[in-house]
């Protein structure tokens, strides 16, 4: 363990020091000019990065095996295995060493600077939406007639996100679990996301909402509604008189102890609204197909975890690289005989064939905008308000 740490930081040691360079600079350089993609920017930085070794390596390699190849037909002789002094090495073994540290630091720095700009990207993106919502928003109070049900003009949609609060990201993530939820269960569903609501009561926002467009599905009756005032710190999880057997007072209310208070507390509600969405999807579904189903925490769930987002997943590989390159160095790793580079290689590429894309990365094809329609539920009164 002491020998891992040991090599760990010995990588991190020696590709900070050019990152340092330039890693905080470009960032804010880029945000000076225009923001871009974090993932655009990360793979410009890679192409450019290995474009210029590939030039480097296309020039000077000749030289040195040239130079190698003249020396030992003078009949000097090289000891490029564990030499002594480096000065048994040949040319072509000098310039590999100089070589691959060097691009190696390049592509870890290359990595660190996309993970840095994508952790000040989603900050800033966050309090842009913030700043946004309450400049356009604040003064606004939403009620049910106001509310626009989104639905109702597009079938695909079922997350009113009206101050701008939730991402486009988190939204689109949301609508498209509720739509399978509405498809294969027949739970018809609508999610209010709001800076605040009249008299500050979500609850009889919620009701109002549920009697008014009658939010429930046709066919069975079965509805949820959603109604979330952020800067009020209040929400209300209601359910149409038909659903109130499957979602009682008690599910609701600890769902929304499970997935929305936590995070609304900390500021994230990106996270409470997927994470009640998820929750709810879940425990439908577990209901219909083993007529029975609880409410499991967020980090008990496959689809969360911190590694799941694509800040996490860059420092992951920002620490495999790390070790990598520690490893390499303190082996000598970089110049063996080209067998053993070849095996280092061929486990490289096993690592990277093992690789598979998250699920939250697949998008599925978007569908035909067409409105939807409420129209089965009625109120019974049930569910459960809680504030933060």
């Amino acid at each position: 363990m002491r020998q891992f740490f040991k090599t760990f930081f010995n990588g991190l040691m020696l590709s900070v020091k050019p990152w340092l360079l330039f890693g905080l600079l470009v960032p804010i350089i880029f945000f000076i000019f225009q923001p871009v993609d974090p993932m655009l920017l990360l793979g410009v930085l890679v192409i450019a990065v290995v474009v210029f070794f590939s030039a480097k390596w296309a020039k000077e390699m000749p030289a040195a095996k040239k130079a190698t190849e003249e020396a030992e037909a003078k009949g000097q002789h090289f000891t490029d295995i564990d030499p002594e002094d480096e000065s048994h090495e040949s040319p072509l073994k000098r310039y590999k060493n100089k070589f691959y540290p060097m691009f190696w630091s390049a592509i870890l720095s290359a990595c660190m600077l996309g993970c840095s700009y994508q952790m000040i990207y989603d900050n800033v993106s966050k309090k842009g939406r913030t700043v946004a919502a309450a400049a356009e928003g604040t003064s606004k109070t939403w009620n049910a007639s106001n509310i626009e049900m989104v639905h109702l003009k597009d079938s695909n949609q079922y997350v009113t996100n009206s101050d701008s609060i939730l991402s486009a990201e988190t939204q689109e993530k949301m609508n498209a679990i509720l739509q399978e939820l509405d498809t294969v269960c027949e739970v018809k569903t609508a999610f209010i996301i709001c800076r605040q609501v009249e008299d500050g009561d979500t609850y009889q926002t919620a009701v109002d909402l549920i009697n008014q467009y009658g939010i429930g599905s046709k066919s069975t009756g079965k509805g949820v509604c959603v109604v979330v005032a952020y800067d009020q710190h209040q929400y209300t999880i209601a359910t149409s008189r038909a659903m109130e057997g499957d979602l009682t007072d008690a599910i609701c209310s600890q769902m929304g102890r499970t997935y929305i208070l936590p995070y609304m507390k900390s500021e994230q509600p990106d996270s409470a609204m997927l994470y009640l969405t998820q929750g709810l999807s879940r425990y439908v579904h577990d209901l219909r197909e083993k007529g029975k189903a609880e409410v499991i925490a967020p980090f008990q769930s496959k689809r969360g975890g911190f590694f799941s987002g694509q800040s996490g997943m860059n420092m992951l590989i920002i620490l495999v690289l790390c070790f990598l390159f520690g490893y390499f160095d303190d082996k000598n790793k970089w110049t063996k005989p080209s067998k053993t580079i070849a095996k280092v290689a061929d486990t490289s590429d096993k690592d990277h064939q093992k690789e598979e894309p998250r699920k939250s990365d697949v998008r599925p094809t978007p569908p035909v905008n067409k409105g939807g329609s409420y129209g089965g539920g009625t109120s019974g009164g049930g569910g459960a308000t809680g504030t933060w």
